[in-house]
């Protein structure tokens, strides 16, 4: 090639380069309006009473939400191949061992296969139920405000299982310990 070919070919490269940056920035639409537009239901709004609902703890014991009654509730729904999920789980023991005898019960609702979630629950010492979801355990994510279905997703209700939190995407420990003491303090 001779340099007059190198310099039309890099122009053109360049060209179509940009026309793609453009492409992207005019056809992408904000989240929030995306989500404004979507047929999906609404958020619920904090003190939104949870359904209830009856899932299988990997020993096979059906347990219900209900079940939980009078403690905080921190349910988070995961999976094993979900990398934010499987980071969070540590700080989720931590805090279960330092509230637990405040009266706080963390869930892990489990979106992914059995066999997995049982070999995931046999490497880790895990001191929560683990309760095992399917496809359809996604629906009760989005009515408790998952409304993409991402996971992680966790949800926080107070001891009459009524929602106080909700979030999509991985938790920190100074979110929770916060979102926790001030439901704990308000109850004082």
């Amino acid at each position: 090639m001779n340099w007059d070919r190198k310099i039309t070919w890099r122009a053109m490269m360049v060209a179509l380069l940009a026309l793609g940056v453009v492409w992207i920035a005019v056809s992408r639409v904000p989240e929030e309006e995306a989500l404004a537009r979507s047929d999906r239901p609404p958020a619920p709004q904090a003190g939104f009473a949870a359904p209830d609902f009856t899932l299988e703890t990997r020993a096979g014991e059906a347990v219900s939400l209900a079940d939980m009654r009078g403690q905080v509730v921190l349910l988070n729904f995961w999976a094993t191949w979900c990398p934010p999920c499987l980071r969070e789980m540590p700080l989720f023991v931590d805090l279960q061992k330092e509230y637990q005898g405040e009266g706080v019960q963390f869930v892990a609702v489990a979106i992914d296969d059995k066999s997995a979630v049982l070999d995931f629950a046999a490497s880790h010492s895990i001191n929560f139920p683990i309760l095992l979801g399917d496809l359809e355990t996604v629906a009760l994510s989005r009515q408790l405000g998952n409304r993409l279905e991402g996971l992680p997703f966790t949800a926080i209700f107070d001891r009459f299982g009524k929602l106080v939190y909700s979030r999509a995407g991985e938790m920190t420990r100074s979110s929770l310990e916060q979102n926790l003491q001030a439901m704990l303090e308000a109850e004082r």
